[in-house]
């Protein structure tokens, strides 16, 4: 992925999540709002050393908010304090 490409994503990411959140968005809500774009930023996190996401939320506001949602999710399942439990028609 080039750099291009990670800045788009980045700011796509950024403008929706500033969009909910000037709309009163809570973060359940934003994380069922972007659930779609979770494949963009599972590929954005892969193809980037923790310094390049630092950069580019850096002036992303936006973004770094998704990102640290979706960093305290996963630290809250990995630490037990959030149980996930398997949806319908999963093994």
């Amino acid at each position: 992925m080039d750099e291009d490409e990670k800045a788009y994503i980045a700011a796509m990411i950024d403008r929706r999540v500033t969009e909910l959140r000037r709309s009163g968005a809570d973060d359940w809500t934003v994380l069922g709002a972007m659930s779609d774009a979770m494949p963009m930023f599972k590929r954005l996190l892969d193809a980037c050393a923790e310094d390049d996401m630092e950069m580019l939320a850096a002036d992303r506001p936006g973004f770094h908010d998704f990102a640290a949602l979706l960093t305290l999710i996963a630290e809250s399942i990995r630490s037990g304090d959030l149980i996930v439990t398997p949806g319908p028609g999963s093994n």
